[in-house]
């Protein structure tokens, strides 16, 4: 029997979501890499990040296939995997922990503590916690012209973009995965009342042939 706190299986519509709240990270991170250069005079290695944005095209492509049908709290988990790691490897190539997006990398774990299991959710938070610690150290600096003024208004810039993007995905979709948690909720509500009327129910006729019973022995 299921309960209402235990964890339930993410359903095909959660991973759609999923998808779109990558699509929306890959074309903002497109288009910062294609302007970037130009309107900011930023400087880095587009050859890596190119390679990154067609694997997760790729696997965005599967992803859409396997909407059809439902799927396992492992391949959710995979799928937000993959998101941690394109990050982490888009923030080596662009200034590691000094890049303003960094805090990008919390909405994979974000999701994942909305749709899996607290195993999976520790697991991610790990991988997440070593990524950036990695990043501390192990990165390709930033060349920017315009020396350090330009580089902070590019660092509050990103910060912006970053709250910007952590909000919509905090409003359209926790929000929504709540909501299919609450509607479970109450789904396994209802068909626990309708499986005790329906005991109620057979106690009742039990008890009425019971006295039948007992009235029709003595005649």
């Amino acid at each position: 029997m299921n309960f209402p706190f235990q964890a339930s299986r993410p359903q095909p519509l959660h991973l759609h979501r999923l998808l779109w709240v990558r699509v929306v990270l890959l074309a903002m991170l497109s288009i910062a890499a294609l302007l970037s250069p130009t309107l900011i005079g930023l400087q880095f290695a587009h050859a890596p990040l190119a390679v990154v944005l067609f694997v997760m095209l790729g696997i965005t492509f599967v992803g859409w296939w396997r909407t059809r049908e439902e799927i396992s709290e492992w391949e959710m988990f995979a799928h937000l995997l993959a998101d941690t790691a394109a990050l982490a490897v888009t923030m080596y190539y662009t200034g590691g922990y000094m890049n303003p997006l960094i805090s990008l990398l919390l909405l994979p774990l974000v999701s994942a503590a909305a749709t899996l299991q607290a195993r999976y959710t520790w697991v991610l938070a790990l991988i997440t916690v070593g990524a950036y610690t990695l990043l501390l150290d192990h990165f390709e600096p930033l060349q920017l012209a315009g020396g350090s003024t330009n580089m902070f208004s590019l660092h509050l810039a990103g910060m912006w973009i970053t709250f910007v993007v952590s909000a919509l995905v905090v409003a359209l979709f926790v929000q929504r995965m709540s909501a299919s948690v609450r509607e479970r909720d109450r789904a396994l509500a209802q068909a626990r009342e309708q499986m005790l009327r329906q005991q109620q129910v057979t106690a009742l006729g039990a008890l009425a042939a019971g006295a039948a019973h007992e009235l029709g022995t003595p005649l």
